[in-house]
């Protein structure tokens, strides 16, 4: 089993589509390790896993779809206010 990385824990977060955005900037200002792409598309993963459950709101449903729908081969690019 992998060691956590604290600081990828710290900086990507499935909240909100704006946070999990601000997240692949962060990481991608560095230029991005096989590690962080491969934590960023777990995150995706999750926020996948999260649509399967009965009881969102339709927000919480808009919210993680959107997250599924980003491109990560945008990540670096453009400012936030998109």
């Amino acid at each position: 089993m992998e060691k956590t990385n604290r600081r990828l824990v710290d900086v990507i977060s499935i909240t909100s589509p704006s946070a999990f955005k601000q997240s692949m900037l962060i990481l991608s200002k560095g230029g991005l390790s096989n590690k962080e792409k491969k934590d960023i598309v777990l995150a995706k993963e999750r926020a996948k896993t999260q649509l399967r459950r009965k009881n969102l709101t339709q927000k919480e449903r808009y919210d993680f779809n959107d997250m599924i729908l980003m491109n990560l081969g945008e990540m670096g690019t453009g400012d936030l206010n998109e």
